[in-house]
């Protein structure tokens, strides 16, 4: 790969990674999710990732979120003090867990994704068709990559000194 194409690459990298960075501080507390007052960003998350199934294991949770299982159970143990998730046991297994939503956590996760869906509109919104249809059609390069190496060790994202 000549230098040229190795410089446009990190540009597009530079300029996507400010992009995400961007999104993140849309998407915070001091912004999109101002009005929660009594919920973190990693509760808004959480509550995010419960909301999408109708009941998971801790260890599904924590996997979606790819974090352990000790942070993932302080955050649990503060949504149910809140009264928006409650845990069950399966009737078959007492051994496995499961959490979901309560009918005041499933408002607040409704919510959550009202203003999200909006956000997307707005930023997404500016774009023309012809626009949408390529960004999904890169979009979805780099997913399948970013996917590949998440199967991957970090060792493989180490080039191999060119000859």
């Amino acid at each position: 790969m000549q230098n040229s194409e190795i410089d446009e690459i990190s540009w597009v990298g530079d300029q996507f990674k400010q992009i995400l960075d961007k999104f993140g501080k849309v998407e915070s507390k001091k912004r999109l999710y101002r009005e929660f007052k009594d919920l973190t960003i990693i509760e808004i998350r959480t509550l995010v990732v419960i909301g999408q199934h109708e009941k998971q294991s801790m260890s599904e949770i924590a996997a979606k979120m790819d974090i352990s299982g000790g942070p993932l159970t302080v955050t649990m143990d503060r949504l149910i003090a809140k009264q928006y998730i409650v845990r069950m046991r399966d009737e078959f297994d007492r051994r496995q867990v499961f959490v979901a939503l309560t009918e005041e956590g499933e408002k607040v996760c409704r919510y959550i994704q009202k203003l999200r869906d909006n956000c997307i509109v707005r930023i997404f919104g500016i774009l023309e068709h012809e626009e949408c249809t390529v960004l999904l059609k890169v979009m979805g390069k780099l997913n399948d990559e970013l996917d590949k190496m998440l199967t991957q060790s970090a060792s493989s994202f180490t080039e191999e000194d060119e000859a």
